[in-house]
Protein backbone atom coordinates (compact mmCIF):
# COMPACT_ATOMS: atom_id res chain seq x y z
CA UNK A 1 0.00 0.00 0.00
CA UNK A 2 2.06 3.37 -1.24
CA UNK A 3 0.76 6.22 0.92
CA UNK A 4 -0.99 9.26 -0.96
CA UNK A 5 2.18 11.94 -1.30
CA UNK A 6 0.08 14.85 -2.46
CA UNK A 7 -2.57 15.95 -0.07
CA UNK A 8 -2.71 19.61 -1.44
CA UNK A 9 -5.90 18.93 -3.95
CA UNK A 10 -7.39 16.86 -0.91
CA UNK A 11 -7.00 19.78 1.24
CA UNK A 12 -7.91 22.13 -1.30
CA UNK A 13 -11.38 20.16 -1.35
CA UNK A 14 -11.64 20.45 2.37
CA UNK A 15 -11.71 24.26 2.54
CA UNK A 16 -14.06 24.77 -0.67
CA UNK A 17 -16.74 22.25 0.26
CA UNK A 18 -18.00 23.78 3.60
CA UNK A 19 -20.81 22.94 5.57
CA UNK A 20 -24.49 24.31 4.22
CA UNK A 21 -22.61 25.73 1.15
CA UNK A 22 -24.90 25.67 -2.10
CA UNK A 23 -23.24 24.84 -6.00
CA UNK A 24 -23.60 24.74 -8.72
CA UNK A 25 -22.66 21.89 -10.51
CA UNK A 26 -21.23 21.78 -14.61
CA UNK A 27 -19.83 19.38 -16.73
CA UNK A 28 -20.65 16.88 -14.52
CA UNK A 29 -18.46 13.43 -14.35
CA UNK A 30 -19.63 10.62 -12.63
CA UNK A 31 -17.39 7.90 -10.58
CA UNK A 32 -16.96 4.72 -12.38
CA UNK A 33 -16.83 1.65 -11.05
CA UNK A 34 -18.63 2.33 -7.73
CA UNK A 35 -19.68 -0.03 -5.24
CA UNK A 36 -23.10 -0.33 -5.18
CA UNK A 37 -23.65 -1.60 -2.11
CA UNK A 38 -22.36 0.51 -0.27
CA UNK A 39 -24.07 3.76 -1.26
CA UNK A 40 -27.46 4.06 0.83
CA UNK A 41 -28.72 7.18 -1.12
CA UNK A 42 -31.78 6.48 -3.00
CA UNK A 43 -29.73 8.15 -5.92
CA UNK A 44 -26.55 5.77 -6.30
CA UNK A 45 -24.01 7.60 -8.30
CA UNK A 46 -21.08 9.12 -6.52
CA UNK A 47 -19.43 12.42 -8.71
CA UNK A 48 -16.11 12.63 -9.50
CA UNK A 49 -14.77 15.80 -7.64
CA UNK A 50 -11.53 15.98 -9.39
CA UNK A 51 -13.64 16.45 -12.57
CA UNK A 52 -16.56 18.70 -12.12
CA UNK A 53 -16.74 22.51 -11.90
CA UNK A 54 -18.57 23.41 -8.83
CA UNK A 55 -19.48 27.20 -8.49
CA UNK A 56 -20.30 28.30 -5.46
CA UNK A 57 -23.24 30.29 -5.36
CA UNK A 58 -23.42 33.62 -3.54
CA UNK A 59 -26.86 33.11 -1.26
CA UNK A 60 -29.57 31.02 -0.74
CA UNK A 61 -33.17 31.91 -0.68
CA UNK A 62 -34.25 32.70 2.44
CA UNK A 63 -35.35 29.93 4.97
CA UNK A 64 -34.04 27.04 2.41
CA UNK A 65 -32.77 24.44 4.40
CA UNK A 66 -31.01 21.13 2.76
CA UNK A 67 -32.31 18.39 4.83
CA UNK A 68 -32.07 14.76 3.57
CA UNK A 69 -35.42 12.97 3.23
CA UNK A 70 -35.28 9.72 2.54
CA UNK A 71 -37.85 8.13 1.01
CA UNK A 72 -37.38 3.97 1.35
CA UNK A 73 -39.94 2.60 3.63
CA UNK A 74 -39.60 -0.46 5.77
CA UNK A 75 -41.53 -2.41 3.81
CA UNK A 76 -39.07 -2.31 0.42
CA UNK A 77 -36.24 -3.85 2.57
CA UNK A 78 -38.19 -7.03 0.72
CA UNK A 79 -36.96 -5.74 -2.47
CA UNK A 80 -33.52 -5.47 -2.00
CA UNK A 81 -31.73 -7.62 -5.07
CA UNK A 82 -28.45 -7.62 -3.11
CA UNK A 83 -26.02 -7.15 0.35
CA UNK A 84 -27.27 -3.26 0.26
CA UNK A 85 -26.56 -0.59 2.37
CA UNK A 86 -29.80 2.07 2.96
CA UNK A 87 -31.42 5.00 4.64
CA UNK A 88 -34.79 4.65 6.44
CA UNK A 89 -37.42 7.39 8.53
CA UNK A 90 -39.61 4.98 11.22
CA UNK A 91 -40.80 4.99 14.43
CA UNK A 92 -38.29 2.74 17.23
CA UNK A 93 -40.36 0.62 19.24
CA UNK A 94 -38.23 -1.29 21.31
CA UNK A 95 -34.63 -1.26 22.33
CA UNK A 96 -33.28 -4.94 23.88
CA UNK A 97 -31.27 -5.31 26.65
CA UNK A 98 -27.24 -6.06 25.13
CA UNK A 99 -26.42 -10.00 24.61
CA UNK A 100 -22.92 -11.37 23.77
CA UNK A 101 -22.22 -11.44 20.42
CA UNK A 102 -20.26 -14.15 19.34
CA UNK A 103 -16.31 -11.89 19.49
CA UNK A 104 -14.74 -11.36 23.20
CA UNK A 105 -15.27 -7.66 24.29
CA UNK A 106 -18.88 -7.47 21.53
CA UNK A 107 -22.35 -7.02 21.87
CA UNK A 108 -25.60 -6.81 20.05
CA UNK A 109 -28.59 -5.40 20.79
CA UNK A 110 -32.27 -5.82 18.50
CA UNK A 111 -33.81 -2.35 17.86
CA UNK A 112 -37.43 -2.77 17.06
CA UNK A 113 -38.69 -0.20 14.19
CA UNK A 114 -42.31 0.30 12.61
CA UNK A 115 -43.47 2.20 9.57
CA UNK A 116 -46.46 3.96 8.53
CA UNK A 117 -48.56 1.46 6.32
CA UNK A 118 -49.57 1.63 2.91
CA UNK A 119 -52.41 2.18 1.50
CA UNK A 120 -54.87 -1.56 2.50
CA UNK A 121 -51.81 -3.18 3.85
CA UNK A 122 -50.61 -3.40 7.33
CA UNK A 123 -48.24 -1.52 9.63
CA UNK A 124 -44.63 -2.41 8.76
CA UNK A 125 -42.56 -3.95 11.81
CA UNK A 126 -38.38 -4.63 11.10
CA UNK A 127 -36.04 -5.57 14.28
CA UNK A 128 -32.28 -5.13 13.11
CA UNK A 129 -29.36 -5.60 15.41
CA UNK A 130 -27.13 -2.92 16.65
CA UNK A 131 -23.34 -4.50 17.20
CA UNK A 132 -21.39 -2.38 19.90
CA UNK A 133 -17.60 -3.22 22.15
CA UNK A 134 -19.16 -4.28 25.77
CA UNK A 135 -17.71 -1.09 26.76
CA UNK A 136 -19.30 1.54 23.86
CA UNK A 137 -17.53 4.03 22.72
CA UNK A 138 -18.63 7.94 22.94
CA UNK A 139 -20.14 7.49 19.46
CA UNK A 140 -22.00 3.99 20.27
CA UNK A 141 -23.18 5.03 23.72
CA UNK A 142 -24.78 8.45 22.35
CA UNK A 143 -26.28 6.35 19.67
CA UNK A 144 -28.04 3.75 22.32
CA UNK A 145 -28.96 6.65 24.34
CA UNK A 146 -30.79 8.18 21.12
CA UNK A 147 -32.59 5.08 20.03
CA UNK A 148 -34.08 4.50 23.61
CA UNK A 149 -35.05 8.29 23.77
CA UNK A 150 -37.19 7.43 21.16
CA UNK A 151 -38.11 4.36 21.71
CA UNK A 152 -40.66 6.57 24.19
CA UNK A 153 -41.25 8.92 22.10
CA UNK A 154 -43.54 9.36 19.38
CA UNK A 155 -41.22 11.13 17.39
CA UNK A 156 -39.59 9.30 14.93
CA UNK A 157 -35.61 9.03 13.88
CA UNK A 158 -33.62 8.70 10.60
CA UNK A 159 -31.19 6.34 10.43
CA UNK A 160 -28.56 6.15 7.91
CA UNK A 161 -26.40 3.57 6.46
CA UNK A 162 -28.08 0.72 7.76
CA UNK A 163 -26.43 -2.62 6.80
CA UNK A 164 -29.15 -5.37 4.99
CA UNK A 165 -27.35 -8.45 4.15
CA UNK A 166 -29.16 -10.99 2.12
CA UNK A 167 -29.60 -14.74 3.66
CA UNK A 168 -32.17 -17.00 1.64
CA UNK A 169 -35.36 -15.74 2.33
CA UNK A 170 -34.67 -12.40 4.51
CA UNK A 171 -32.18 -10.28 5.43
CA UNK A 172 -30.08 -9.66 8.53
CA UNK A 173 -29.56 -5.80 8.96
CA UNK A 174 -26.94 -4.46 11.38
CA UNK A 175 -25.27 -0.78 11.49
CA UNK A 176 -22.74 -0.22 8.83
CA UNK A 177 -19.45 1.33 9.62
CA UNK A 178 -20.69 5.00 8.47
CA UNK A 179 -24.07 4.30 10.51
CA UNK A 180 -25.67 7.53 12.14
CA UNK A 181 -29.36 8.77 13.07
CA UNK A 182 -30.41 12.06 13.34
CA UNK A 183 -34.20 13.00 14.33
CA UNK A 184 -36.40 12.87 11.05
CA UNK A 185 -37.99 15.60 9.89
CA UNK A 186 -40.06 16.08 6.38
CA UNK A 187 -43.85 15.27 5.39
CA UNK A 188 -42.92 11.41 6.03
CA UNK A 189 -41.84 12.25 9.53
CA UNK A 190 -44.98 14.36 10.62
CA UNK A 191 -47.51 11.34 9.05
CA UNK A 192 -45.68 9.12 11.70
CA UNK A 193 -46.07 11.44 14.32
CA UNK A 194 -49.41 12.10 13.83
CA UNK A 195 -50.22 8.30 13.84
CA UNK A 196 -47.62 6.87 16.46
CA UNK A 197 -49.88 6.38 18.98
CA UNK A 198 -52.52 4.04 16.66
CA UNK A 199 -49.34 2.76 15.03
CA UNK A 200 -47.79 1.70 18.22
CA UNK A 201 -50.80 0.19 19.10
CA UNK A 202 -51.27 -2.11 16.45
CA UNK A 203 -51.55 -5.53 18.18
CA UNK A 204 -48.93 -8.49 16.60
CA UNK A 205 -51.28 -10.35 14.30
CA UNK A 206 -52.14 -7.20 12.16
CA UNK A 207 -48.35 -6.63 11.50
CA UNK A 208 -46.44 -7.12 8.62
CA UNK A 209 -43.01 -8.65 10.34
CA UNK A 210 -39.61 -8.41 7.56
CA UNK A 211 -38.57 -11.68 7.58
CA UNK A 212 -35.12 -11.28 9.13
CA UNK A 213 -32.48 -14.41 8.43
CA UNK A 214 -31.82 -16.78 11.39
CA UNK A 215 -28.72 -15.95 13.06
CA UNK A 216 -28.18 -12.44 13.90
CA UNK A 217 -25.18 -12.95 16.17
CA UNK A 218 -21.54 -11.95 14.67
CA UNK A 219 -20.29 -15.49 13.12
CA UNK A 220 -16.91 -17.41 13.76
CA UNK A 221 -15.45 -18.27 9.99
CA UNK A 222 -12.17 -19.50 11.82
CA UNK A 223 -13.19 -23.60 11.72
CA UNK A 224 -15.20 -23.58 8.36
CA UNK A 225 -13.06 -24.32 4.87
CA UNK A 226 -13.30 -21.51 2.11
CA UNK A 227 -13.46 -22.04 -1.55
CA UNK A 228 -9.72 -22.05 -2.89
CA UNK A 229 -8.96 -19.16 -4.81
CA UNK A 230 -6.33 -16.23 -6.21
CA UNK A 231 -5.62 -12.84 -5.48
CA UNK A 232 -6.27 -12.00 -8.95
CA UNK A 233 -9.86 -13.85 -8.92
CA UNK A 234 -10.93 -12.37 -5.76
CA UNK A 235 -10.26 -9.14 -7.22
CA UNK A 236 -12.69 -9.23 -9.91
CA UNK A 237 -15.25 -9.47 -6.95
CA UNK A 238 -14.93 -6.12 -5.14
CA UNK A 239 -18.33 -5.02 -6.56
CA UNK A 240 -21.63 -7.27 -8.36
CA UNK A 241 -21.09 -9.83 -9.71
CA UNK A 242 -24.19 -10.77 -10.76
CA UNK A 243 -23.14 -14.52 -10.12
CA UNK A 244 -26.55 -15.16 -7.82
CA UNK A 245 -24.45 -17.45 -5.62
CA UNK A 246 -21.57 -15.27 -4.33
CA UNK A 247 -24.19 -11.86 -4.46
CA UNK A 248 -26.87 -13.34 -2.62
CA UNK A 249 -25.07 -14.29 0.91
CA UNK A 250 -21.91 -13.15 2.61
CA UNK A 251 -18.64 -16.32 0.94
CA UNK A 252 -15.76 -17.20 2.40
CA UNK A 253 -12.76 -17.75 0.71
CA UNK A 254 -9.17 -18.88 1.18
CA UNK A 255 -5.77 -18.19 -0.40
CA UNK A 256 -2.71 -20.57 -0.15
CA UNK A 257 1.21 -19.00 -0.29
CA UNK A 258 0.31 -14.98 -0.18
CA UNK A 259 2.22 -12.48 1.29
CA UNK A 260 0.12 -10.40 3.69
CA UNK A 261 1.17 -6.41 3.64
CA UNK A 262 2.38 -5.03 6.62
CA UNK A 263 -0.03 -2.31 7.58
CA UNK A 264 1.24 1.72 7.38
CA UNK A 265 0.05 4.86 8.95
CA UNK A 266 0.30 5.42 12.74
CA UNK A 267 -1.79 3.96 15.77
CA UNK A 268 -4.83 5.38 15.34
CA UNK A 269 -4.54 3.93 11.30
CA UNK A 270 -4.64 0.58 13.03
CA UNK A 271 -7.26 0.46 15.49
CA UNK A 272 -11.13 1.31 15.73
CA UNK A 273 -12.50 4.72 15.80
CA UNK A 274 -12.31 3.91 20.00
CA UNK A 275 -9.15 2.43 19.93
CA UNK A 276 -10.37 -0.43 21.59
CA UNK A 277 -8.78 -3.19 18.90
CA UNK A 278 -7.05 -3.93 15.91
CA UNK A 279 -8.57 -3.34 12.83
CA UNK A 280 -6.86 -2.06 9.51
CA UNK A 281 -6.48 -1.89 6.16
CA UNK A 282 -3.71 -4.37 4.16
CA UNK A 283 -3.41 -6.14 1.19
CA UNK A 284 -2.44 -9.48 -0.31
CA UNK A 285 -0.73 -10.61 -3.09
CA UNK A 286 0.24 -14.11 -4.62
CA UNK A 287 1.48 -15.77 -7.28
CA UNK A 288 -1.47 -14.14 -9.80
CA UNK A 289 -0.64 -10.72 -8.64
CA UNK A 290 -2.15 -8.37 -5.75
CA UNK A 291 -5.69 -8.95 -4.30
CA UNK A 292 -8.01 -6.53 -3.43
CA UNK A 293 -7.87 -4.24 -0.41
CA UNK A 294 -8.98 -5.92 2.99
CA UNK A 295 -9.55 -5.43 6.56
CA UNK A 296 -7.89 -7.22 9.07
CA UNK A 297 -9.38 -8.18 12.46
CA UNK A 298 -6.97 -7.85 15.76
CA UNK A 299 -7.51 -12.32 16.10
CA UNK A 300 -5.46 -12.25 12.24
CA UNK A 301 -3.11 -10.07 12.80
CA UNK A 302 -1.81 -10.79 16.50
CA UNK A 303 -1.78 -14.81 15.35
CA UNK A 304 0.46 -13.75 11.59
CA UNK A 305 2.53 -11.47 14.14
CA UNK A 306 2.68 -13.70 16.83
CA UNK A 307 2.19 -10.51 19.37
CA UNK A 308 0.69 -11.23 22.57
CA UNK A 309 -1.51 -8.25 22.70
CA UNK A 310 -2.68 -5.23 20.75
CA UNK A 311 -0.27 -3.17 22.82
CA UNK A 312 3.00 -4.95 21.87
CA UNK A 313 1.55 -4.88 18.00
CA UNK A 314 1.70 -1.35 18.26
CA UNK A 315 4.99 -1.76 20.09
CA UNK A 316 6.29 -3.50 17.01
CA UNK A 317 4.64 -1.76 14.72
CA UNK A 318 6.57 2.08 16.15
CA UNK A 319 9.82 0.24 16.00
CA UNK A 320 9.30 -0.89 12.45
CA UNK A 321 9.51 -4.58 12.90
CA UNK A 322 7.58 -6.52 10.30
CA UNK A 323 6.67 -9.19 12.25
CA UNK A 324 4.72 -11.48 9.20
CA UNK A 325 5.55 -14.14 7.59
CA UNK A 326 6.91 -14.19 4.05
CA UNK A 327 4.18 -16.63 3.41
CA UNK A 328 0.84 -17.53 4.38
CA UNK A 329 -2.64 -18.68 4.25
CA UNK A 330 -5.74 -16.68 4.35
CA UNK A 331 -9.15 -16.86 4.81
CA UNK A 332 -11.44 -13.70 3.18
CA UNK A 333 -14.76 -12.69 4.07
CA UNK A 334 -16.81 -11.50 0.98
CA UNK A 335 -19.49 -9.25 2.44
Amino acid sequence: MIPCRNMKPLEEAKEKFKENKSFHMHLVKFQANTAQEYLHTPQKFVVNLSTTTFNPLMSKAQGEVIIPQPSMTLSEINDLKQNQRFDVTALVEQVEDPLPAGKQNRVRRFVKLIDQAESGSKVQETKWTFFSDAKPSSADSATIDILREFASSNEPLTLFALSGNKSGAGFSIENSRDFFVVKATGNKATQLQDNAKDLRATPAEERDVTEIASGGVARSYKDEPGRQSFCKLLSTMTGTTHIKSIDGDNTLWQLNWVEIAWPEGDANDLCTKDGSRLFFNTHVRDITGPGPRMRMTEQSALTLSQAPSKEAFLEQHVAGKHTFPAMATAKVLRE
